[in-house]
């Protein structure tokens, strides 16, 4: 029998009244090679999720889908930008990154539906190819897709940012004069 994923709805986007705010930044991370786009996606250690299952009272042999963009809370006295590449360097242990733009602001609810997270979204670039996660207590591996051949990813927010997004994240392989200063309504 093979175990189905579980299925973010919409109970994770609707703030409840006691979930405490918590603010994270992370980012999309591309790169190029042989004039395809490629997305850095880290890979959530599985332990996570059994934890969060038994937590929520889901159904046994019930599973999750292992990827999600990188990012994390902000720790005080730093900035949004600097969150958002310290923690793609501690997921997908990428650190040569080019900013290219802000991509906006998400907001749903944590895994165990304690916190109201809103994430800052930020728009990268490298040519940087390997990366080990920092963070393996959680993320235990990075991995690259090609942009239009993308994996089930947990969070369909994030999926949602990719997709609304991927004609720009194109355009900055295809035009390099414009890959800083492109604006990108959230």
């Amino acid at each position: 029998m093979s175990n189905q994923h579980i299925v973010i709805d919409n109970t994770w986007y609707r703030r409840l009244p006691a979930a405490k705010e918590r603010i994270t930044a992370g980012g999309i991370v591309l790169r190029q090679e042989d004039q395809r786009v490629y997305l850095a996606l880290a890979r959530e250690d599985q332990r996570v999720y059994l934890t969060l299952a038994q937590e929520l009272a889901l159904v046994p042999g019930a599973d999750f889908p292992p990827f999600v963009l990188p990012k994390g809370e902000v720790d005080p006295d730093e900035t949004l930008e600097a969150a958002a590449r310290r923690e793609i360097h501690e997921e997908v242990g990428l650190s040569d990154l080019q900013l290219i733009s802000k991509l906006g602001v998400l907001e749903r609810l944590s895994y165990n539906k304690i916190y109201w997270i809103q994430t800052h979204y930020f728009l990268f670039t490298t040519a940087q190819k390997d990366g080990i996660p920092t963070d393996t207590q959680h993320h235990n591996a990075m991995w690259w897709f090609p942009l239009d051949d993308l994996p089930a990813m947990l969070w369909p927010e994030q999926r949602q940012l990719i997709e609304t997004h991927k004609e720009i994240f194109v355009t900055v392989f295809s035009n390099p004069q414009r890959r800083s200063g492109i604006e990108v309504d959230g």
